[in-house]
């Protein structure tokens, strides 16, 4: 049976006739249909981007040097501009396929491949057994440190990413200096010289009464 007929012109990149098609199958197939709009085409093509074409040891990456591999791609099925791939970014994120994390300008935003190793070095670095070679000090019995510390604890990553991966997770949390009001005395002077503070709980520590 003969629904319909597009016509699709191969020798055009991302025309809009693929829309059409894209809305043909939405129609006639009843699996796809049921799953709309949970997923879409664009976010198939990403997702086996990412998962294809992308070094495998490659744990992050970021939204501006995906958009120049997806414009230097040779298959070409993807719309590179940055407004028609953080939406689809966004969308896979909130599935749990990726992390997507934004920054105020958006070509500073990373996306992360491979949540588990980053959360196995993060959480190595903080709650792994001292003896372990995972383990790394953090100089804090508050829990608070600056996020310059971050790129010296985490010098694989970058510190922005990082940092903000680590608030994702609820492992640490940004503070403000000016609200804070415990004692830094034993950190060091409570200075803005700081710059941004994380709130890590598990640095926390508490002597035991004597």
């Amino acid at each position: 049976k003969v629904v319909d007929v597009i016509a699709l012109n191969l020798t055009k990149i991302y025309s809009g006739v693929m829309d059409q098609f894209r809305d043909l199958l939405y129609r006639t197939n009843k699996d796809v249909l049921s799953m709309s709009p949970l997923i879409s085409l664009m976010c198939h093509l990403l997702l086996a981007f990412l998962r294809e074409k992308l070094p495998r040891d490659m744990h992050a990456i970021s939204l501006s040097d995906l958009l120049v591999r997806l414009k230097a791609d040779q298959e070409k099925v993807i719309n590179p501009d940055i407004t028609a791939v953080i939406p689809v970014l966004k969308t896979l994120s909130g599935k749990g396929l990726i992390v997507f994390i934004p920054f105020e300008d958006p070509n500073s935003s990373w996306v992360v491949l491979h949540k588990e190793s980053i959360l196995k070095r993060v959480n190595g670095a903080l709650f792994a057994d001292p003896s372990l070679k995972e383990y790394v000090r953090l100089a804090s019995n508050t829990g608070i440190i600056p996020t310059a510390m971050i790129k010296s604890t985490f010098p694989e990553y970058d510190a922005d990413m990082i940092t903000q991966f680590m608030v994702h997770f609820e492992i640490g949390h940004a503070v403000d200096l000016s609200q804070i009001i415990t004692n830094m005395a034993p950190e060091g002077p409570a200075s803005s010289d700081l710059g941004p503070l994380l709130f890590i709980p598990a640095l926390v520590r508490v002597d035991r009464p004597g």
